[in-house]
Parts: structure tokens; C-alpha cells; sequence
């Protein structure tokens, strides 16, 4: 057959599967190249069914994916096989998909012992070698994820924890088997009655409870001594149930709440602002501790200092964003942010007093 009038299938493909196809003479595609790319790319769209497309690819003699472009279309009809050319449509993600493959991944492992993800719930099985369960789960615990093992933790080993910047670490033991957590120097929880046991026989052990923020940064956490415990992540408010999101706009309303009772509620945005405006001056002061867990305050602070929240709904996320912030703080710096606001809502109420007086 004359060159000049060989016609080319060329297949429009999602992945292996081909969707759509149109018939070109070879010689045809050469003289009308940008009308030739235009078609494929109409095609192409039409196949992803309302998806941007991203680009079409074609597969060259080293197998790799090139990207089509009139520049290229002669290149890929040359590499065509038997007549028949395939084109594969990529679509652009959307932006949930993006979200999702940028999100940092959740993984915790143990240097001996393989680990089970499970959501951690009341009279769940405690470990994978055991059928004890878990009982009283402090409300903090509920809906985080257990990185469930074995029953007895060896000594001298260690768990390795990548989690989102601002989640939630916990640790557990029994009292006199806690692998060396109580001399981690970690936030001590109030564990309350939580314990494990054995079903039906009497038997039970309480636990102990510790907690710290992640940085974003691998942690690992070492196991110096006998444990019989385990490892929790909660990771941040993406996962936070719906019975924990209503907790936290209660004690958001209680904040406020408390915060009307001191200013008055016609100064409650006043106040905040105000406080807010120290908070930027103490993230500048402090710019030698900040870290990554601090950034979701940056915004909702610069917007309460210029009196700009739209609702009641925002200041309360406001709030428990600033909460949220403050526990990730160290120790000392969290003593040294709690004496300056304090001292900026002693400076209003003062000020507040002294125009009544006045009046």
C-alpha cells in the first residue's frame, strides 16, 4: 500500500482500556498536523466525561510515556504497530484528589514486632496474641488509631511513628511493666479506670496513659524496659469523631462563655482581638520554637487582631485552634504565654474599670 494513503487507527485509551478511536490517512496527518492534534485532543476530552484533561501520552520504542503535542504527532504516528496507534488520556486530579496524595502518610512500626491498625473502641481486643480486651478507654483515646502487637513488648527495642505534624502520640502500660514511658519525660494522662482483662474472669490490670504532639518528624520511642501497653495516634481534627467535634465547640462556648463573664459580652470580639494581637507579638518573640504544628494559628490570628471574623462559628474555631496550638508548646513557653495573655486581659478588665469609674 502507497504510504501516502495508510490509514492509522489510533485508539483513544483510559489506562489499558480503549475508549474511542478515529481513522487518519498517515500523509494527511503530516500536512494538517495542528488540525490532526486538535481532533486527538477533542477525542481525548471527550472520553474523561466532563474531567480536565492533563495531557495525552503515547508510548515510545523504549516503552516510556511521552506527552503528544504537534510537535510530536508525527513522532507518535511513526511508532505506530500494524496500523494502530494507542493514546492514552491523562486526566488533571481534582483538587480532593491532590489533598489526598499530599497528605502525610499515618505509619507506626516496631523494630521486632509486626503491628495491626485498628480504631480504638471500648472492649476491643487489646493484643494480637491475646484475647484480653481493653475497658473504660479514656473519651481522649476513643476514635484514634491502635497499632495493636503482641501482649509482652521485648526490652531494648523502640516503635517508629510518622504522623501528621500536630498529632496526638499516646502511650500506655501497666504500672510496673511500662517499658521506661514514665521516664520519657511525656505529658502524663488521666487514664482514669482504663485497664485490660480477661473476659468473664475477674482478672484486670490498670494503665497508664502519656501523650505528646507529633512534629511532623519521624519519633521514635524507646522501649528500655518489660512492656505490656501499646501506641495510639490521633491524627489531628481530620479524624476527630463527631461525638469529640461537639466536645470541642463545647469547650470552645465555654471559653467564650467565660470570657464574656470577665470583659462583658459586647467586648468579647474587642478582647479577642486584642489577645490576638499579643499572640502575633509572642509568635514573633518566640520564632526560635515554631514549628510546623503552629502554622494553622498564623491566619485565624492576623484575622481576630483585624476584627475581621464573620460569625460566632469562626471564633470558636478560632479557639480551639489556639488550644489546639498551645498544647503542642513546651512547657516553659506555655507558662510564658499563659502569663502574657493573662496579663492583657488583667490591662482590659483594669481599663474597663476605670471607664465606669469615670462615667
Amino acid at each position: 500500500m502507497d504510504e501516502e494513503m495508510e490509514v492509522v487507527e489510533i485508539r483513544i485509551c483510559i489506562g489499558e482500556e480503549v475508549k474511542d478511536s478515529v481513522c487518519m490517512h498517515r500523509a494527511e496527518i503530516g500536512k494538517m498536523i495542528e488540525l490532526a492534534y486538535t481532533v486527538l485532543a477533542q477525542r481525548a476530552e471527550q472520553v474523561l466525561n466532563g474531567k480536565v484533561l492533563k495531557r495525552i501520552t503515547y508510548i515510545d520504542d523504549e516503552g516510556d510515556h511521552c506527552t503528544l503535542s504537534p510537535a510530536s504527532v508525527v513522532d507518535a504516528v511513526d511508532l505506530s504497530r500494524d496500523g494502530v496507534l494507542n493514546l492514552y488520556a491523562v486526566e488533571e486530579p481534582s483538587q480532593d484528589q491532590e489533598a489526598e496524595a499530599s497528605s502525610p502518610v499515618l505509619e507506626v512500626t516496631h523494630s521486632k514486632l509486626k503491628l495491626e491498625a485498628a480504631t480504638f473502641q471500648e472492649g476491643m481486643k487489646a493484643w494480637s496474641d491475646r484475647n484480653y480486651v481493653y475497658k473504660n478507654i479514656p473519651d481522649e483515646l476513643l476514635g484514634s488509631t491502635l497499632f495493636r502487637g503482641e501482649h509482652i513488648v521485648p526490652t531494648n527495642t523502640f516503635f517508629l511513628v510518622k504522623a501528621p505534624a500536630g498529632s496526638v502520640i499516646y502511650v500506655f502500660s501497666e504500672v510496673h511493666r511500662d517499658g521506661g514511658f514514665s521516664n520519657l519525660g511525656l505529658e502524663k494522662c488521666d487514664a482514669k479506670r482504663f485497664r485490660w482483662e480477661i473476659e468473664g474472669s475477674g482478672k484486670h490490670y490498670s494503665l497508664s496513659l502519656w501523650k505528646f504532639i507529633s512534629t511532623g518528624e519521624a519519633e521514635q520511642i524507646l522501649v528500655c524496659e518489660s512492656l505490656v501497653g501499646g501506641i495510639a495516634v490521633k491524627t489531628g481534627r481530620s479524624t476527630t469523631s463527631t461525638t469529640n467535634s461537639k466536645a470541642e465547640a463545647e469547650t470552645a462556648g465555654k471559653m467564650i462563655e467565660k470570657l464574656a463573664a470577665l470583659v462583658g459580652e459586647p467586648n468579647v470580639l474587642m478582647t479577642l482581638q486584642k489577645l490576638a494581637e499579643k499572640g502575633l507579638d509572642l509568635l514573633a518573640e518566640h520564632e526560635d520554637h515554631f514549628t510546623d504544628a503552629w502554622v494553622p494559628l498564623i491566619q485565624p490570628l492576623h484575622l481576630a487582631a483585624s476584627g475581621n471574623f464573620a460569625d460566632t462559628k469562626e471564633v470558636m474555631s478560632f479557639l480551639q485552634t489556639a488550644k489546639d496550638v498551645y498544647q503542642t508548646m513546651p512547657s516553659a513557653l506555655q507558662e510564658v504565654v499563659e502569663k502574657s495573655l493573662k496579663g492583657t486581659l488583667q490591662n482590659i478588665v483594669a481599663q474597663q474599670a476605670q471607664q465606669a469609674a469615670e462615667e
